[in-house]
């Protein structure tokens, strides 16, 4: 897992204000939201990806890098080293009542294919807005969804769904039921972006400016 990434998880956590951004870098931006069953949808509060270079298999990669920063249901994964990405598993913030932990979602193939995107220095690159289907019958898991369920919570890999529940360890199979990363919907991420989620942080918030102002 991408140590920087995982260090700025933990300033952000704690409070401590968001880095400026990288000249060298760039960012992600995604919105996503699951639907557990016979539960309410609910936003993620991280999102990991996987930076493919030569020879990475995106469906079986041991490097993760957790998004790190996350408001009003936007994700981001700000200062990565530019190049291309795809998201494989998010966590999702449970409804209230017996299933209020957060959920651990791993990603169909086809969806995590969909998600690839390119990143540039200085830029932030918008992955789309997505709406998933979580499913808690992981023995119908593919193999990229296998594979992430190991690499992140191995223990629950070995367990059944009711022990999983008994630890408040939910799992969940993430399947695409609606999304899109057309102009309209990257346009109206980037304005909500800018006026509600980095209201605080002027450097991002002119980068977020310039992607808006780049797509009129």
């Amino acid at each position: 897992m991408n140590v920087a990434a995982a260090l700025l998880a933990v300033l952000l956590a704690a409070g401590l204000p968001i880095p400026a951004p990288k000249p060298e870098a760039g960012a992600i931006g995604i919105a996503l939201r699951g639907r557990p069953e016979l539960a309410p949808h609910s936003p993620a509060v991280q999102v990991y990806f996987v930076r493919v270079e030569e020879g990475t298999d995106i469906f079986a990669s041991a490097s993760l890098i957790p998004s790190n920063f996350t408001r009003s249901k936007q994700v981001y994964l700000l200062n990565c080293e530019p190049g291309r990405y795809v998201a494989v598993a998010a966590r999702m913030r449970g409804a209230p009542g017996p299933q209020s932990g957060r959920y651990l979602v791993m990603f169909e193939k086809s969806f995590i294919e969909r998600t690839a995107v390119e990143v540039k220095a200085g830029e932030i690159a918008f992955v789309g807005s997505y709406t998933i289907r979580q499913d808690s019958t992981i023995d119908d898991a593919d193999e990229a969804q296998a594979h992430y369920l190991r690499v992140l919570d191995p223990r629950a890999a070995e367990r059944g769904y009711a022990a999983r529940a008994f630890t408040g360890s939910y799992v969940s199979l993430g399947t695409l039921q609606s999304g899109s990363r057309e102009p309209s919907v990257e346009t109206e991420f980037w304005r909500k972006a800018a006026s509600t989620v980095f209201t605080r942080e002027k450097a991002w918030g002119d980068r977020v400016k310039a992607r808006l102002a780049a797509r009129r």
